[in-house]
């Protein structure tokens, strides 16, 4: 007898279950899929024990008939499609006809459905074997029931999480399908307790802003189109926190794509500076046809036809939103006071106040409950007389005017007095900032021209490298690089970019053609003549201990002012801002 057998069908439906149900959050998302493509107007889930013990999803869509109910439940069995060449153009959630089967594999299940009210069907399962079936009275609509995830697995029940963290990740995935599917009703209970309810809204900024707990005038949102390709993007005041939660989506289905993952948190970090800790709501919108939605069971990876048109797009848009906010903060929203202005400013307060209720002030316009004691209660120097300690909350509201510059200390650090507050400037970081931009704006003007080598360079290659130069060869030429094939082991370099200063050509060369197979040739070229930017600054700006005279220091002030983009290029922030306030109160003058 040969070792090699065939596999029983439980164990067969058990094995690819894991590939489509991971924990009640894979669970939870097929079904809601399901649910949107049934057209349903409310979707209610009700979980206990973080999905362990019992996962309900209900709504009011479609419904199935008697005989489709039995079809739901074989391998393979679907309504999305009927033909490979479909695969192309897939409109729906689901598609592939395993997600019912794999969660009824291993879990306590039952189905009910019914396509009009009151005349429904329901069929139960333990371990994939109908234990009943038959007529039930039920609403128009489906009824899932999945309880005891991975009884009959032992092996994969051991990995699930606490019931607070699988709770957790349900939550969150609800709300990523609330957002992207603002239209629909969602309904979320957990041990029979209500967690939330998003009544449907007519805009996705609405569902946002709920979720969000958020102010329209904190978010930004933007969208950038290039050939058929939309990315809109929805995010918050840098530095403002919120509890929301981030999602892509791409067609409204949702995604979890690390190379647009990696996009945006490079984008984030190189605009903003530091770690950016609110929410991000990307949505790509393309033709069916150009992204691949079967790569994995779980449908959460795609891939895409143009991905270099893909990655520009999503860090344009990203980029964009980002830099309106510090376009907006350079109109100036708030009056601009002398000292004395400021004094009358304090006496007129003080006395309007006195008149209404004397020795007190209630909050209006930012006044706060309290007994006067002295003027000098009365934080006259922050905006709506609130305290702001030192922080990047101002970050894209810094606007040097009527400034006096005060001096470096360590060495390092520019101190300026502006109105009420002192700025440090890191001179090298903010220098390498202004210096990086002149860099990027002369390459960009000299797009495509090329620099002759004096003497031309043999790179050594594999074929598979010279293979993928030979693909791409167009395209580094309109970039600049004039290379051809020399011999079956080498390429010859005869022309770089004239972007104004030399490099180890040959290097890049090398680490492009490397990048080129995993990113797509527009991103790998423009990642790496953008790193090759930020270093060339680094070299060229002033260092530490390097003494600026007052006609540099407000040469840079003035770049500073005129500057989108408030961090040095590797996205650390080169200022901080001391409030006036700050320093009294810690000698005890306020």
């Amino acid at each position: 007898m040969g070792i090699i057998k065939h596999l029983s069908e439980n164990t067969i439906n058990k094995i690819a279950a894991g590939e489509v149900v991971e924990r009640p959050l894979s669970v939870v998302k097929e079904l809601i899929e399901n649910s949107i493509d049934a057209n349903s107007t409310n979707i209610t889930v009700e979980i206990e024990k973080g999905g362990k013990k019992k996962i309900r999803v209900k709504d009011d869509g479609s419904g199935l008939t008697v005989e489709d109910l039995y079809m739901a439940l074989e391998r393979h069995a679907t309504s999305k499609i009927s033909s490979i060449e479909e695969l192309t153009s897939i409109p729906t959630m689901g598609f592939r006809g395993e997600a019912i089967p794999s969660i009824a594999s291993v879990t306590k299940f039952s189905i009910a459905s019914a396509v009009e009210h009151g005349n429904g069907f329901k069929i139960s399962m333990s371990d994939g074997k109908i234990l009943s079936d038959g007529s039930c009275s039920l609403p128009k609509g489906t009824e899932v029931n999945a309880d005891n995830i991975f009884f009959n697995v032992p092996a994969r029940k051991k990995f699930l999480k606490s019931d607070e963290r699988e709770f957790a990740l349900v939550r969150e995935m609800i709300q990523k399908f609330a957002i992207i599917h603002y239209t629909t009703t969602f309904s979320f209970f957990h041990n029979k307790k209500a967690v939330f309810q998003y009544p449907a809204v007519s805009d996705k900024l609405s569902r946002i802003l709920h979720i969000w707990k958020a102010e329209e005038k904190d978010v930004r949102t933007l969208a950038s189109t290039r050939n058929g390709v939309t990315v809109t993007v929805f995010i918050p005041s840098p530095f403002s926190s919120f509890p929301g939660i981030s999602a892509t989506s791409v067609n409204n289905r949702i995604v979890s794509d690390r190379f647009i993952n990696s996009i945006i948190f490079k984008t984030l970090r190189e605009t903003i500076g530091g770690e950016f800790k609110s929410p991000v709501i990307l949505n790509i919108d393309t033709d069916l046809k150009e992204v691949d939605i079967n790569v994995h069971p779980s449908k959460m990876e795609v891939r895409f036809h143009d991905t270099p048109l893909i990655f520009s797009l999503v860090r344009e848009t990203v980029a964009n939103a980002l830099l309106s906010f510090r376009e907006d903060s350079k109109e100036e929203k708030f009056p601009v006071y002398s000292q004395k202005d400021l004094k009358e400013k304090e006496d007129h307060h003080y006395d309007s106040v006195r008149e209404k209720q004397p020795g007190y002030i209630t909050r209006k316009n930012g006044l706060v409950h309290g007994k006067i004691e002295k003027h000098r209660e009365l934080n006259i120097f922050d905006r709506d007389y609130e305290t702001i300690e030192p922080s990047q909350e101002s970050f894209y509201d810094l606007q040097m005017k009527d400034y006096r510059i005060v001096g470096t200390v360590f060495g390092v650090y520019i101190v300026i007095e502006s109105k009420d507050k002192l700025i440090f400037l890191d001179q090298h970081a903010s220098h390498e900032r202004i210096t990086f931009n002149r860099l990027v704006n002369n390459a960009r003007d000299r797009s495509g021209l090329s620099q002759l080598l004096i003497v031309p360079v043999i790179i050594k290659m594999s074929p598979k490298e010279l293979s993928i130069m030979e693909e791409i060869i167009s395209s580094l030429s309109e970039a600049g690089f004039i290379i051809e094939k020399f011999d079956d082991e080498s390429a010859i370099l005869r022309a770089v970019p004239a972007i104004g200063f030399d490099a180890d050509w040959e290097t890049i060369i090398k680490e492009l053609i490397g990048e080129l197979e995993n990113y797509g040739e527009g991103r790998a070229f423009e990642e790496k003549i953008l790193s090759l930017l930020a270093v060339t600054a680094c070299r060229a700006s002033v260092k530490c201990n390097d003494t600026l005279s007052d006609k540099e220091i407000k040469q840079l002030i003035e770049d500073i002012n005129n500057s989108k983009t408030l961090t040095c290029p590797h996205g650390r922030p080169f200022f901080f801002v001391m409030n006036r306030h700050y320093i009294e109160k810690q000698v005890n003058r306020k």
